[in-house]
């Protein structure tokens, strides 16, 4: 039990400073917009900038959580599992990630959720959409996956497997993962996809994994065509067998660590 205690104090650690410099920039470009445009712009302008704020925020989490492993005395590229993967498990990430956007919008839509939810959606979506393309692709595709898969995969699942159950430490991660998207639907699915992206972490051995299938499934969710209808319920069979076939692809661990071995116990 001391363990799962200390694995868990570390994974949240790892959080809190996540959470952390999210705010702390997201307060500070409040207070310059705030200060420098025109109040009636004060909403547009904070929309305008969204994107380009997150970039600057997840690169400077990722600068201090590296900072703090190295401070720990521990190594990088082991801490956080950078191990290479071959080329048909990394396409197996991503057309996972595909896969994975499509049956999740599927599963939403049969679900009956009130229009009250899906308008906040919309609303909470709509900033991801404005501002520069370029700051949009930057942060969607690149910055928001490299920086959550470091915390909630490389450092808040990772420790948590050290101390505890394999089965704790997946519904631990893949929570957290969703409790901090802050929308209700966000919540939802962001949780769901935070335990494939797990899998997909166990698979392959390796973050890269993870980072793939997380790119894949925001590039493909924000940029498909909205012209492309994959709704229905062969959409959606289509998409849950890909992505259970993908997962076969996968590179497989060859070797579970120590911790883990203790974890399984």
């Amino acid at each position: 039990m001391k363990k799962a205690f200390k694995a868990l104090g570390i994974a949240i650690l790892y959080l809190l400073i996540f959470e952390t410099v999210q705010t702390v920039v997201s307060i500070a470009a409040s207070v310059a917009i705030a200060v420098f445009c025109d109040p009636t712009e004060f909403v547009s302008a904070v929309y305008y900038f969204t994107n380009m704020l997150g970039v600057v925020a997840d690169f400077i989490c990722i600068a201090i959580l590296l900072l703090v492993i190295r401070a720990f005395g521990k190594n990088i590229k082991t801490e956080l599992d950078i191990n290479p993967i071959n080329l048909k498990s990394a396409l197996a990430c991503l057309v996972g990630g595909i896969a994975l956007v499509v049956l999740v919008n599927n599963v939403l839509a049969f679900l009956p959720i009130p229009e009250s939810v899906w308008q906040e959606y919309a609303d909470a979506s709509q900033a991801l959409m404005e501002g520069p393309k370029w700051a949009q692709i930057v942060f969607t595709v690149i910055a928001a996956p490299l920086c959550e898969e470091i915390v909630f995969r490389g450092l808040v699942y990772n420790n948590c497997r050290k101390g505890m159950p394999m089965a704790a430490a997946v519904i631990i991660g893949a929570l957290l993962f969703g409790v901090v998207h802050g929308q209700f639907l966000w919540v939802c699915y962001a949780a769901a996809c935070g335990f494939f992206l797990i899998m997909a972490y166990n698979n392959t051995g390796s973050l890269i994994g993870c980072l793939l299938m997380h790119m894949g499934f925001n590039g493909f969710s924000q940029f498909v065509p909205e012209s492309w209808d994959m709704t229905g319920i062969g959409w959606t069979i289509i998409s849950a067998v890909v992505l259970v076939s993908t997962y076969v692809i996968m590179r497989p661990v060859k070797a579970i660590d120590n911790y883990t071995k203790e974890a399984l116990l």
